[in-house]
């Protein structure tokens, strides 16, 4: 395994960790830690047993993400086990009971707890679907080279993985934080996806600039 896989793993298998980390101040309660098919919570743990589930909860995202083949089952158990993520660390900040009814009202509190929540679904499921994306003209970065060239297309996308996954940071923790307020949310979340435009224009000029040279 290359230095920067590497890396990547470790970032993406460490970043809820780090989410509830930066979230410790506001921690409030225990976390959930399972809970029944209704959704009702009947365990919890402390600070030390929820970054213990989110490192083992992580280590399986990351291997489903690159050993499962099946497109479907990969991307529905990647997005279910985020979800879990999200729960995990919002019963440690606010007062739930069931992890779909009251996340729900959590989720429909404020305007910035919605578009936060959009922003990251949207991201973690390009994300999780960046690896297998086929070209097309809707989603995804959309140029002369990338339309036209399978291998540009793949290696522009590859390299956004990264920056997605790091708006998707941004809106998690938002979407948590119940101390930012509903237009503060909003704002950064804005300028969050600009940004991500922005880098990705970046990123396809250098992967087309490479290309024409070789050209």
């Amino acid at each position: 395994m290359c230095k920067k896989l590497k890396i990547r793993t470790i970032f993406i298998i460490s970043s809820p960790i780090l989410l509830f980390l930066l979230l410790l101040p506001n921690v409030k309660y225990q976390s959930f830690s399972h809970g029944n098919l209704l959704g009702q919570i009947d365990a919890r743990v402390g600070k030390l047993g929820t970054i213990l589930l989110l490192l083992n909860i992580n280590i399986v995202l990351y291997f489903i993400k690159i050993k499962v083949k099946q497109k479907f089952v990969r991307t529905i158990s990647i997005l279910y086990l985020n979800y879990l993520n999200i729960v995990m660390i919002l019963s440690s900040l606010v007062s739930i009971t069931n992890i779909y009814t009251d996340f729900y009202k959590y989720f429909i509190s404020s305007t910035g707890n919605i578009i936060s929540f959009i922003i990251l679904f949207s991201f973690y499921l390009l994300f999780v679907v960046l690896d297998y994306l086929p070209r097309n003209i809707i989603f995804g970065i959309k140029t002369r080279l990338t339309i036209s060239s399978e291998s540009v297309w793949r290696e522009v996308h590859k390299k956004m993985e990264i920056p997605i996954f790091l708006i998707s940071l941004i809106s998690t923790y938002l979407f948590l934080n119940p101390v930012i307020s509903s237009g503060g949310k909003v704002l950064i979340n804005f300028f969050a996806v600009i940004l991500c435009f922005i880098v990705g224009m970046f990123i396809n000029h250098r992967v087309e600039t490479t290309y024409n040279k070789i050209e």
